[in-house]
C-alpha cells in the first residue's frame, strides 16, 4: 500500500518515485568486497568471477530502477 501513489507523486512532482532493493545494495558491496579480497591475493579466476557478477548485479539494479 505504500507504493500505491507513487505515480500520482511523480506526476504531481515531476520528479520519478523508485524504491531500490535495498538487498541488491548489500550484496553488490559483499560482491566488490570479495573482488578486492581475491584481486589483492592474485587469484584470478575467483577475481573474474566476481567481476562478472558485479557487472550482472548492475545491470539489474539499473532495471530495478528504471521500473
Amino acid at each position: 500500500m505504500e507504493l500505491a501513489g507513487r505515480q500520482l507523486l511523480t506526476e504531481a512532482t515531476g520528479i520519478a518515485v523508485f524504491f531500490a532493493a535495498p538487498e541488491l545494495s548489500a550484496q553488490r558491496a559483499d560482491t566488490a568486497t570479495l573482488l578486492a579480497d581475491a584481486e589483492g591475493r592474485d587469484w584470478g579466476e575467483e577475481a573474474a568471477r566476481h567481476r562478472r557478477l558485479l557487472e550482472r548485479l548492475d545491470q539489474h539494479m539499473t532495471q530495478t530502477e528504471a521500473s
